[in-house]
């Protein structure tokens, strides 16, 4: 056979090896389990998630949106124990949390006055710090010690036996129902309280984004946060969640604050 026919032939064998399949083949391709929909942002609801330190947390973000604008803690009680933390001097909500290295968790208190003296009630030790009280039918107390809870103070509401404890307002959810129906539009950054549904205590912030009560209140509702009960605490510029787990959303207050509520591990 000439060359010419040679070369013919040549190629009419790699063609035949291509087209069925017999020559050199790409490595099989991995296939892909975890592949979103069509949605490349697709959203899936956040999920209370266990931490380092034993708590668990949650993000929070509004509804229909991936992105992050505060976070949730919360607290077993027969794990851990609450306090309100009161100081002659304001601090950050960062710098109240380097002030001891057992404590698991910072946030902001109750609403205080220009003189740093808290607004409402405040309990601290079994001890009332003021005399002045909100009122009643506008605000609400969280129990801290003993058993964690959110106490309407249109009922009657002894202080005998409370350790710790604060006043604020206005509640933002009873029982698993709304408690705030007009929206005022007044906007702020926000922090609460909050007890879950298996008695879990919830602290909680929206730094990033600032909201109304109302838009608070809708937005705390929501299924997978099962929160039965909520009262808002000081936000604004007093703002702020801190822990030493730096796996977690951080939030520090803008200004320095007089009160904060403080976790600690009962064994400690």
């Amino acid at each position: 056979m000439s060359p010419r026919p040679r070369f013919y032939a040549f190629f009419v064998v790699l063609f035949l090896l291509s087209v069925t399949g017999l020559g050199c083949q790409n490595p099989p391709i991995e296939p892909i389990t975890h592949l979103p929909t069509q949605e490349t942002n697709e959203y899936y609801p956040p999920k209370w998630q266990p931490s380092e330190q034993g708590f668990e947390s949650i993000l929070i973000t509004n509804e229909g949106s991936t992105s992050t604008i505060g976070t949730m803690y919360a607290f077993d009680p027969t794990i851990f124990r609450f306090a309100i933390e009161v100081a002659s001097t304001s601090k950050s909500v960062a710098e109240w949390m380097n002030t001891s290295s057992s404590l698991i968790a910072v946030m902001n208190g109750a609403y205080f006055r220009e003189d740093d003296s808290p607004a409402g009630l405040l309990i601290h030790e079994g001890l009332p710090q003021n005399a002045r009280r909100f009122d009643a039918d506008k605000s609400a107390v969280i129990r801290l010690d003993p058993e964690p809870a959110i106490i309407d103070t249109n009922t009657e509401y002894s202080i005998e036996g409370t350790l710790e404890a604060a006043q604020s307002y206005p509640p933002l959810i009873y029982d698993g129902h709304f408690v705030i129906t007009e929206d005022t539009g007044k906007m702020a950054r926000r922090s609460f309280v909050g007890i879950r549904d298996d008695g879990f205590l919830v602290l909680g912030v929206i730094a990033k984004q600032e909201l109304s009560l109302y838009e608070l209140s809708q937005l705390l509702n929501r299924e997978e946060y099962r929160l039965n009960s909520a009262l808002n605490m000081d936000g604004g510029s007093s703002t702020g969640l801190f822990t030493h787990d730096q796996n977690l959303p951080l939030f520090n207050s803008v200004l320095p604050i007089p009160n904060v509520i403080s976790v600690y591990k009962k064994s400690d």
